[in-house]
């Protein structure tokens, strides 16, 4: 009868043991999610839903006429530069269907709400990059030579600050590098570059 209570007491032990191991072992197992990206009005953003990229940091020589993320060609035809210009196009987040909500860190694209008489390609981000080089770069968009891979990423600009984020450029061994803003012969107009040197460009996004 003694050795039934032994028994009895060490499996019941060796339960509460497990018990009381669970929890850590739960927890190592649980996967830290990174916080959704929000939009101006502190909604997270929505698969689907169309937004205006606007700037929201302080940029040498900007143009007061600068409203937001545009596209901008010297001929009017494809390849369209994405740029800050007087005339905002809408955009969507273009990401995996597997994603159901779009958070910050998170591989994805996007595209613009325009399709124009003379380019009827896809309007998403691409990034043209010099044959034989990595950076920089100009972010560029109906260029059917390029491939729109989900490549981009959206982090938070300030760590304290929510709202405000950078877009990066990966690449397929996901080294990202932030895309920033460059002058061009047009006062009005700064293209977007993925270079490694430079001011990273802050945007916010405002739904349309």
């Amino acid at each position: 009868m003694n050795q039934i209570f032994e028994l009895l007491g060490l499996t019941i032990i060796s339960f509460l043991i497990v018990l009381l191991m669970a929890p850590s072992n739960v927890a190592q197992d649980v996967k830290i999610l990174s916080p959704k990206v929000l939009d101006t009005e502190g909604n997270p953003i929505e698969k689907g839903a169309s937004y205006v990229f606007l700037p929201a940091n302080t940029i040498e020589k900007l143009s007061p006429k600068v409203k937001g993320i545009g596209l901008t060609s010297t001929v009017n035809a494809c390849p369209f530069h994405v740029a800050l210009s007087s005339t905002a196009v809408s955009l969507k987040f273009s990401v995996s269907p597997l994603i159901t909500d779009i958070r910050e860190g998170d591989r994805l694209n996007f595209r613009f709400n325009y399709k124009g008489k003379n380019c009827p390609e896809v309007m998403t981000w691409q990034v043209d990059l010099p044959f034989g080089s990595r950076f920089p770069g100009y972010v560029v968009t109906g260029n059917t030579m390029i491939l729109s891979n989900p490549t981009f990423k959206i982090k938070r600009a300030d760590d304290n600050k929510s709202g405000v984020y950078k877009v990066q450029y990966c690449n397929i061994l996901d080294r990202c590098v932030d895309v920033i803003v460059k002058e061009t012969s047009d006062p009005d107009v700064m293209a977007l570059v993925v270079n490694e040197n430079g001011v990273p460009l802050h945007v916010k996004f405002q739904k349309s």
